[in-house]
This record gives C-alpha cells, structure tokens and sequence, in this order.
C-alpha cells in the first residue's frame, strides 16, 4: 500500500497497483472498440491478457526514479499512470519482438499473431491466416503504446476508425476491416 516501500521497489503492492491502472485504462477503452466494432472485442482481450503480467521493472524505474529526484509524491495516481504507460509501451514492443522473431510464445500464452492467427484458421476466415495474425498484432500494438492514460489519449480517441497515429499526429490511413460474414472472418483493408 502507498506509500511503496522503497526497500522492496517491484513489491505486490507495487505491481498490482500498475495493473490496477492498465485494467482501468483498458476497461475504458471498451467503448471506443465497441464504437469501431464489436468483432474488435478479441483484440482488447488480448490487450487484457498480455498486458496483465510481468515484472513491471519500466514502471518501477519510472516511480522510484521520480522519488530519488523529487522524494515520495503525496498522491501517487499521476505518478502511477505515468509509469503504467511505460508498461504498456513495452508490451507493444514484445509483439512486434515477436512479429520480426516469429516467435510462437509470450509469457506463457501464444504470441498475439499466433492467437489471432490460429482463431482466424479455426473460423475458416477469409485470407491466409498468418496475414490475419500479423495484420492483428500490428493493429493492437499501436493501440496499446499510443492510446496511453494521460495526452496521448484524447488525442487517439478522437481517431476515427480509418486514420491511424504517427509521430503523435493523426493523418489518413487505410480503413481495416474485420468482416464477419456467415460466421467467417477475414481482414481486408480498402482505401
């Protein structure tokens, strides 16, 4: 509980305190998915999923960085929110790790382009599916490092569904789709 005992700087407290923050930004999240689609729910349960363990080394560099340099804030929740984004940063960097090694695992789980990319075969979807798993690991990667609780935020959630985030800025994009139709789905992007 706060405040975090220094002597044990990635305690239970700690940690649960971070994923109480990533759980509360992604719980909000929901209805920005939902507004795109609801075949988008899979996607933030992955995010869910692969954002919910860890050491959370990055945000305990963040927090206890801060203390050395300005001492114990006397409310954290900023603070926390800060470093949770640093979590959520690296996540999104373990799924393009594992898209450029082709990686089968992470964490325990198989990596998200190998989810996506086995429940696109089991639904018979349309296109290859290790083009489904791949276009679905690079879909929710930005999501999770650029949607970040705090500026970036605002910012990505007033993103429509066809223009995506580069460099901070909003430009145009192509539209991704994810069509279900006859209880198949497939990804097809249009212009």
């Amino acid at each position: 509980m706060f405040p975090f005992d220094p002597s044990a700087p990635v305690s239970a407290d700690f940690r649960e305190s971070v994923s109480a923050r990533i759980a509360t930004f992604l719980d909000g999240e929901k209805g920005v998915v939902d507004a795109i689609g609801a075949e988008l729910s899979p996607v933030l349960d992955a995010a869910r999923d692969y954002t919910g363990g860890g050491k959370r080394l990055r945000p305990a560099f963040c927090y206890w960085g801060h203390v050395a340099a300005a001492g114990q804030p006397a409310e954290p929740g900023g603070l926390l929110q800060a470093a949770a984004s640093l979590e959520l940063l690296h996540v999104s960097a373990l799924v393009h790790d594992d898209l450029m090694d082709h990686s089968d695992t992470r964490r325990g789980l198989p990596s998200v382009h190998r989810r996506f990319e086995a429940a696109h075969a089991e639904a018979k979807g349309d296109g290859p599916s290790e083009q489904f798993g791949f276009d679905i690991a690079i879909l929710l990667s930005p999501d999770v490092h650029l949607c970040i609780p705090g500026g970036q935020q605002a910012r990505c959630r007033h993103a429509s569904p066809g223009r995506h985030a580069h460099r901070g800025h909003l430009r145009p994009g192509p539209r991704r789709h994810l069509p279900v139709r006859n209880g198949r789905v497939g990804l097809r992007v249009s212009p």
